[in-house]
């Protein structure tokens, strides 16, 4: 099965999902104090692309370790992308984070597939935060990221990103988070930007993108404990993008700068 963009998205957004109240409250660990396997599987609705107005269903899943050494802390895979909390501490957060970003090649715009840019990339680093409640089963988050593209050396990201989680009844808990994306000129460019011979080839227009805020998102799940160790999540994202990224050429004139995820995952823990 050849890897897109719509597999990236969908496993960004069950990162997200997976780190909120459902699976980073892991009943079935803190009560045992012992570590914990979670699987999840399901489906996704993604854009093509950031800014794509062509949306796929596509299969999203993850596999998630917790309670390696401390309630908090875990390893995550979620797609093509990975994360973990590595700090043995009920309010401290530190760990890796990872994500693979594929090429447009196999992207359905006809235009936009054309360009050789951007090339794919692994942006790689960690995730800083601070729990305020102490709580696994309401959460209050504030965290950092910082990534920067180690295949290629396209740029870095960094996403201030809060979020929270609260029980509704016994079986019923809601997670939210709110999120903004600073991106730098050299990702910008890889992603966004199109070069002279890129615009002869696809049709569009030359365009070149700075650093700068890149996105705002929301991002939102509901998760129903079925039994001690069956859960249904259904989550949902929403992405604003800011600045050079709503202004190039492949939002701008071939997509839409409003892109939506949604999904719903059933997982089984260990």
């Amino acid at each position: 099965m050849m890897l897109s963009y719509r597999v990236t998205v969908a496993g960004v957004a069950l990162g997200m999902l997976a780190s909120s109240p459902g699976y980073a409250a892991d009943p079935t660990s803190r009560s045992q104090g012992g570590t914990s396997f979670t699987v999840g599987l399901g489906v996704a609705m993604t854009p093509d692309y950031d800014g794509s107005n062509d949306y796929r269903i596509w299969p999203a899943g993850f596999l998630r370790f917790s309670n390696l050494y401390h309630p908090a802390t875990y390893v995550q895979i979620a797609g093509p992308g990975f994360e973990s909390n590595l700090i043995p501490d009920d309010h401290w957060r530190m760990g890796v984070v990872a994500s693979f970003n594929t090429s447009y090649r196999h992207v359905d715009d006809r235009a936009v597939k054309r360009l050789r840019r951007p090339e794919s990339g692994l942006q790689a680093g960690f995730v800083i935060g601070y729990d305020f409640s102490g709580r696994p089963d309401a959460e209050r988050v504030l965290e950092v990221r910082a990534t920067y593209d180690v295949l290629h050396g396209n740029g870095f990201l960094i996403t201030p990103r809060a979020h929270g989680s609260v029980p509704l009844t016994a079986d019923l808990s809601l997670g939210a988070g709110v999120s903004v994306t600073w991106a730098s000129s050299n990702y910008m460019s890889n992603r966004f930007g199109i070069s002279g011979s890129d615009s002869l080839r696809s049709g569009l227009r030359p365009f070149k993108a700075g650093s700068g805020f890149k996105d705002f998102g929301l991002d939102v799940s509901l998760t129903y404990s079925l039994s001690q160790r069956w859960a249904l999540t259904g989550f949902a994202s929403y992405q604003l993008l800011l600045g050079d990224a709503a202004k190039s050429p492949i939002v701008k004139d071939r997509g839409n700068r409003n892109n939506v995820t949604s999904g719903l995952v059933v997982s089984y823990t260990f």
